[in-house]
């Protein structure tokens, strides 16, 4: 099983966060995530890497400086664990754009779109991690995330 680590960034900006909607090539499903992906070659820290897929996947620029959350998930289709850390974005700059994506052959899903979305409108839709659709999410955002929590080990 091949291990990879993601960084993904909580971008909050009134009362709403940053969201990326994907689809899996395979079979249509779609889902919204935080931006984010795999660290690189090029990226130093995770922040790094986090602040990188933002301005990829939605075109702002961030500044990332803290952990979160944790989250461990495993895909056993694909032969691949993750390890995810989601980091507190901060200072979003930009319009939102999917110009700056790379193209990529080999990719198992495509970014249809990113958007803003507020607490009410995360509740109808698939989104990971799913504590993004709970009162715990809100009150974290409203305490500036005081500590790291670790998530769960999910396998998809």
């Amino acid at each position: 099983m091949q291990h990879r680590i993601r960084a993904a960034a909580l971008v909050i900006q009134a009362a709403k966060i940053l969201m990326v909607r994907h689809r899996t090539k395979a079979n249509g499903a779609e889902w919204w995530i935080p931006p984010g992906g795999g660290v690189e070659l090029e990226d130093l820290t995770i922040m790094d890497c986090a602040n990188r897929e933002t301005w990829e996947e939605t075109g702002l620029t961030v500044q990332c400086d803290r952990i979160a959350y944790i989250r461990e998930f495993s895909q056993p289709e694909y032969d691949l664990r993750h390890v995810e850390f989601f980091l507190v974005g901060a200072d979003p700059t930009g319009a939102i754009t999917l110009a700056n994506l790379p193209q990529l052959d080999d990719d198992l899903h495509l970014v249809l779109e990113a958007q803003w979305l507020s607490r009410s409108q995360l509740v109808n839709l698939v989104v990971y991690p799913e504590i993004l659709q709970t009162d715990e999410f809100w009150q974290d955002v409203d305490q500036g995330f005081p500590q790291v929590k670790y998530l769960s080990r999910q396998v998809y």
